[in-house]
């Protein structure tokens, strides 16, 4: 990665870190930002161990940042019922990311100190001129730090007027006081935000501007060990990535609450976009990857179209509004529409997803086919392994047809009423644990199935001899 990418790196995930939050609502999605840093992280997380830990917080902080999505569904979904779950969210996240960030903040600025005790780029030493004050670089790290609790700490402090009181006149008070303080919050985070941004991209800029930082590293690990860290970044890149498609599977679970009505508290779309990460880190071929990356974009596009409009029927309409009222009627149409759609760009997701494994599991399981050794037991062992991630994208396929088939006979509920004159709240109410047990065995069979694949990627690389390595890395 040249310094000019990694300075777009660190702007785009400051913009986003910068933007003050509203409890678990992000102006941008904060875990954008947190992935930008990952990747940045990484190149360089092999040869430095601070680097390696920031790179493990940067992590977890995009899963929890991701999370904050359901969160939001459950804590308006229940806060006319219980006003307390509103700041109980918003501390968990807000303590849980700061934590998180002290980790990731702490061991990058290490990680830069580390590097320039090593090599040539003393740019990353340099103070940072501010009007008329110079900022050093620890200066830069304590800043960056104070920014992080204060924005924890304003994001939670208006929401403790939404804590229920036994007295009443208090919680009027307390709800007149809440926008007051919001504003207040956001106005002072807005401002130290930008004044921080300011000195981290300054900083930024010198070490981008002054001596190219990777080529130093790559000089300070030397040859021989940057060949064997190479591998050992491949196999952990396979396989870390191979743990986050195992780890999508839960999104395709239909979990909803009494008082979320019809609406899923697991988006798809962040399937999709899981998706479409390890599309990308999995597979070399150009023309696979546009494919798959059309066909995720499409279908994440098409699920959050999906959870919109779905979000937009049940706060206003019931199922059993569609016997009686043109409006439901009407108001259903967009989710037929969007559920067929989305079922369709997930099957024919899966099904290239299903065909592009296979020369995954040939290239990085067992003997290549081009080698002298490979004979009817690796033939063997890739078809096994290739069969099952059939079966795997299979069941999603299976996911994507019941979705469908329920969205239809949800809306058939007029039969049932008109034969039986019973009120139900669903057309086939049995389909939606069809959809879950099927969502379930995905899961299930994804860590099992995927977890094995990981282990035949590193035996693969671990067991090659010195100059195959060599051999397939150049």
């Amino acid at each position: 990665m040249t310094n000019r990418r990694g300075f777009c790196f660190i702007l785009f995930s400051s913009l986003v870190f910068v933007l003050p939050s509203i409890n678990t609502l992000d102006l941008l999605p904060d875990f954008i930002g947190y992935l930008l840093l990952y990747l940045l992280l990484s190149r360089g997380s092999e040869l430095v161990p601070y680097l390696a830990e920031a790179r493990s917080a940067a992590l977890k902080l995009i899963f929890v940042t991701l999370a904050r999505l359901p969160a939001t569904v459950i804590m308006y979904a229940n806060m006319y019922t219980g006003r307390d779950i509103v700041p109980l969210f918003t501390l968990v996240f807000a303590v849980t990311e700061s934590i998180l960030l002290y980790i990731l903040i702490t061991n990058a600025f290490s990680g830069l100190f580390y590097i320039a005790e090593r090599t040539d780029a003393s740019a990353i030493l340099a103070k940072v001129k501010l009007a008329r004050l110079s900022v050093t670089p620890e200066g830069v790290e304590k800043s960056t730090l104070f920014f992080a609790l204060l924005r924890a700490v304003l994001n939670v402090l208006p929401e403790l007027c939404l804590l229920s009181s036994q007295n009443a006149d208090l919680n009027r008070t307390m709800a007149i006081l809440y926008p007051i303080l919001l504003s207040v919050s956001l106005i002072i985070s807005a401002l130290v935000g930008i004044i921080w941004l300011i000195i981290a991209l300054k900083y930024a800029r010198a070490i981008t501007n002054g001596t190219e930082i990777a080529g130093e590293v790559r000089r300070m690990a030397g040859e021989a060990k940057l060949e064997e860290l190479k591998i050992k970044k491949h196999t952990g890149a396979l396989t870390s990535t191979l743990t986050v498609l195992a780890a999508s599977s839960i999104f395709t679970l239909d979990i909803t609450l009494k008082e979320t009505g019809g609406v899923n508290i697991l988006p798809r779309f962040i399937y999709g976009l899981l998706l479409l990460f390890c599309a990308v880190r999995l597979f070399d071929s150009r023309r696979i990857k546009i494919a798959l990356g059309a066909l995720c974009a499409l279908f994440t596009v098409l699920s959050l179209a999906m959870h919109i409009v779905t979000v937009n029927f049940y706060d206003n309409y019931t199922l059993y509004e569609l016997l009686e009222r043109a409006d439901a009627q009407a108001a259903y149409l967009p989710i037929k529409v969007f559920a067929v759609l989305e079922g369709i760009a997930l099957i024919s997701l899966t099904v290239l997803m299903a065909l592009s494994m296979r020369s995954f599991i040939i290239k990085n399981t067992g003997i290549e086919k081009c080698r002298d050794t490979y004979g009817k037991a690796d033939r063997d062992r890739h078809l096994a392994l290739t069969v099952r991630a059939y079966i795997l994208f299979s069941i999603v396929g299976l996911i994507a047809l019941v979705k469908i088939i329920k969205v239809f006979v949800d809306a058939d509920v007029t039969t049932i009423f008109t034969q039986t004159g019973m009120i139900v709240t669903s057309g086939a109410p049995w389909l939606l644990w069809v959809g879950v047990g099927l969502s379930l065995c995905l899961v299930i069979y994804s860590f099992i199935y995927l977890g094995e694949l990981k282990s035949e990627v590193r035996f693969k690389y671990d067991g090659d001899t010195e100059d195959t390595r060599r051999g397939r890395f150049e």
